[in-house]
């Protein structure tokens, strides 16, 4: 084992040769800029350090921190990204990659970059964002996975949106989203997905002098067949038009119809569910508002297809994409008139349950699916109830249940008398007595679950016996016998 262990390391190339020590910068004296001469030696070091690190990344980044000099090196290689030689620039942008990648390197990075001393020598953010429109496509890739990767940390996403340049970053990122190099265009996702996660991210793209094309590049390149860039814009839309502003810039560059259309063809099932979540995420951000609810009335067509879609999701065996299918049902329930078109189909009652019996362990599920239920019911009046037997001072009625449940313990029933609440009960039948006889009163239910209240049924109306009448009959009768 421990010769097996050597040969393993004798394959690294900075135990037989330390190539981190020709990285070293030369100034002349005629300029304060430092520059470096790129002699075969330095080529050499590069290309030695890309070869350590495809064999083991966490190795040789460990290896390359531990060295005492590990800021001058970091600098000497961002300083080498001006270079105009392709392959330079790739291997070292990389190197720079690679190392931000784990999270060791990543603090190393924004300790050393963050820093103003540095970014005076270099300014490496300004490097990487050049680099987008580099004419190697390995150069650009690079460009766009180390911003990734930056843009993964909150204090990375900081250093990114505080920059001078970041609308001109951002601008050129949303041009590779329709790449014909798929990496590139799922790193560019990747950067906007996560530049969105700040509110500021979201406003500098809305506030953007080229807002349309940005809007307009994100819908393009939503297409299924390239899950992992669509699973990142669809996410990117839905923070977009979180807010109310967002929606109405987003509806007025790209348009209602085509922004239904990308989210219903998000929306069919696929073997990546990422995809099914964003989207559902995405209508659920668009229905916060009124305004929102009312575009999707207005392409009604398109609406319905997208319901049966999300119906669809439901049925999925997949945990997070079932309830954030039961969250976008649920935030577009919540408005006046949603029901008869949510169960347009005739079908999501029936699926609800569906759902409340095969993720019964589930609690979140469980949570969403009878808030969503309670969501449809509220403004549907339940049946009135039925009188069964009206006495002089007493009354015995009954009612249909109005939900179905799992459990029964979270649906009650109000009983309300001449308009005032009386009593509340889990039963659907009840007796009222201390009545006044001969007498006219009228009694309502109304369900009441954990998540609310339902609108009282209609009134039914009763009139108790005459007391005097029954002891009458009851007289008569005594005397005959």
């Amino acid at each position: 084992m421990r010769e097996m262990e050597n040969e393993l390391d004798n394959r690294f190339h900075f135990n037989q040769k330390n190539y981190f020590l020709r990285f070293q910068s030369h100034e002349t004296e005629s300029s304060n800029s430092a520059i470096y001469y790129i002699n075969k030696h330095v080529r050499h070091a590069l290309e030695y350090f890309v070869d350590d690190l495809k064999l083991d990344q966490n190795k040789t980044i460990d290896r390359f921190l531990d060295e005492q000099t590990v800021n001058e090196i970091f600098i000497f290689i961002a300083q080498l990204l001006l270079c105009d030689d392709d392959r330079i620039c790739g291997n070292c942008a990389f190197i720079i990659g690679s190392t931000v990648e784990t999270e060791k390197g990543l603090k190393q990075f924004l300790s050393i970059f963050t820093d103003d001393s540095t970014i005076e020598t270099v300014d490496i953010l300004q490097l990487l964002f050049q680099m987008l429109t580099h004419a190697d496509p390995d150069c650009v890739l690079n460009a766009t996975g180390t911003l990734g990767t930056i843009s993964g940390s909150k204090q990375g996403r900081d250093l990114l949106l505080k920059h001078v340049s970041v609308s001109e970053m951002i601008l050129n990122i949303s041009v590779l989203l329709n790449s014909t190099n798929p990496w590139i265009a799922s790193n560019a996702a990747l950067v906007l997905a996560r530049l969105t996660v700040e509110e500021v991210g979201c406003q500098i793209i809305l506030t953007h002098s080229r807002h349309h094309e940005i809007l307009n590049q994100l819908l393009a390149a939503l297409d299924v067949n390239d899950p992992s860039r669509s699973t990142n814009i669809a996410f990117a839309i839905a923070r977009l038009i979180e807010g109310e502003i967002g929606k109405k810039i987003l509806i007025n560059d790209c348009g209602q119809n085509k922004f239904f259309e990308a989210l219903l063809i998000m929306l069919k099932i696929n073997e990546d569910k990422g995809i099914n979540k964003n989207a559902c995420y995405a209508l659920s951000c668009l229905c916060t508002s009124r305004y929102g609810y009312q575009l999707c009335i207005e392409s009604i067509t398109l609406f319905y297809k997208i319901l049966v879609a999300i119906e669809t999701i439901l049925l999925s065996i997949e945990h997070e994409a079932v309830w954030f299918a039961l969250m976008c049902l649920t935030t577009i329930a919540k408005h006046d008139g949603a029901y008869e078109h949510l169960c347009n189909s005739k079908q999501l009652t029936e699926i609800i349950k569906q759902v409340q019996e095969t993720w019964i362990e589930f609690k979140d599920i469980q949570d969403e699916s009878k808030l969503l239920w309670f969501m449809l019911h509220k403004n549907i009046k339940p049946n009135r109830p039925t009188i069964d037997e009206c006495r002089d001072t007493s009354v015995d009625f009954s009612w249909d249940p109005c939900l179905f449940t799992e459990d029964d313990t979270d649906l009650q029933y109000r009983v309300i008398l001449d308009d005032v609440p009386f009593t509340i009960t889990n039963k659907t039948n009840y007796s009222i007595n201390d009545l006044k006889p001969n007498s006219n009163y009228n009694v309502k239910i109304q369900f009441i679950t954990s998540q609310g209240e339902s609108i009282p049924s209609d009134a039914t109306p009763f009139h108790t016996d005459d007391e005097c009448k029954l002891h009458g009959l009851l007289s008569v009768d005594l005397r005959e016998i």
